[in-house]
């Protein structure tokens, strides 16, 4: 995001705001257009790899949630199969 392609201004404040608040997206494209202006800026520097890290990780996390969702549906159905087969065996013992 170029100061120039956006009506937004790229500030160090805007962008940790958004930071603060989540938007971490947002926060990223401002610091990498501040980082665009301040080549040699440590601090926006860290900021932008700091951001990246984040992202990547929340990624991985995402990734892993979606491999155990089959898992926990699967347990969730073995789960009330095994409260349908006692309610059965109850019933079956009241009928006999």
């Amino acid at each position: 995001m170029n100061n120039s392609d956006s009506t937004k201004p790229c500030t160090r404040t805007l962008a940790a705001l958004y930071e603060r608040q989540g938007y971490i997206r947002e926060a990223l494209d401002m610091y990498r257009c501040l980082l665009e202006q301040n080549p040699d800026c440590r601090e926006i520097s860290d900021a932008v790899t700091r951001l990246e890290t984040g992202l990547r990780e929340e990624g991985s996390r995402n990734r892993q949630i979606e491999e155990l969702a089959p898992l926990l549906e699967e347990w969730i159905g073995l789960l009330m199969s095994c409260a349908a087969i006692k309610r059965l065996k109850k019933i079956v013992l009241h009928i006999s």
